[in-house]
């Protein structure tokens, strides 16, 4: 009898501890989830900030186009109005303005009193070539004229 007793409270100690590691592994199990559900929610959330930042994305990328559209509009309007006078002489004292000047003078002697907004040799200097200048009139129409004369 007192083996079936000792055998029996071997058996209630077992129970204990299974019952023990049982309550462990509900509690894991409880903590496990609630990290769950707290990465699901996580997760909707960068869901949406994922979304919302594609949008911005796409908002962004129409915005750079058309602003890259209106800047080659810019470029090229601002090209239609410039003059390029090439092969004239150039030397560290020149002026380019007179230079321009000389040779409109010699073209049409009217040329030589058009108003200029602004002229300037383009690209860096270098021994042995001559750089261009480049020639904004204050008028576009005196612009075209000159253009269309040179032309013929």
């Amino acid at each position: 009898m007192n083996k079936k007793l000792d055998k029996l409270e071997s058996i209630e100690a077992l129970l204990k501890h299974v019952n023990h590691d049982m309550a462990e592994l509900k509690h894991s199990l409880s903590c496990m989830h609630d990290t769950s559900e707290e990465l699901k929610l996580k997760q909707i959330s960068y869901d949406g900030m994922l979304l919302k930042n594609e949008e911005k994305i796409g908002s962004l990328e129409k915005l750079a186009s058309t602003l890259k559209e209106e800047l080659i509009d810019l470029r090229a309007r601002s090209i239609r109005s410039n003059l390029m006078f090439y092969n004239l002489p150039e030397n560290d004292e020149e002026d380019p303005e007179k230079a321009v000047s000389e040779v409109l003078e010699k073209i049409n002697p009217e040329f030589k009193r058009m108003e200029v907004e602004r002229v300037h040799r383009i690209g860096k200097k270098r021994l042995g070539s001559v750089r261009p200048i480049v020639t904004k009139f204050l008028r576009f129409k005196k612009n075209e004229l000159i253009r269309k004369t040179t032309k013929s």
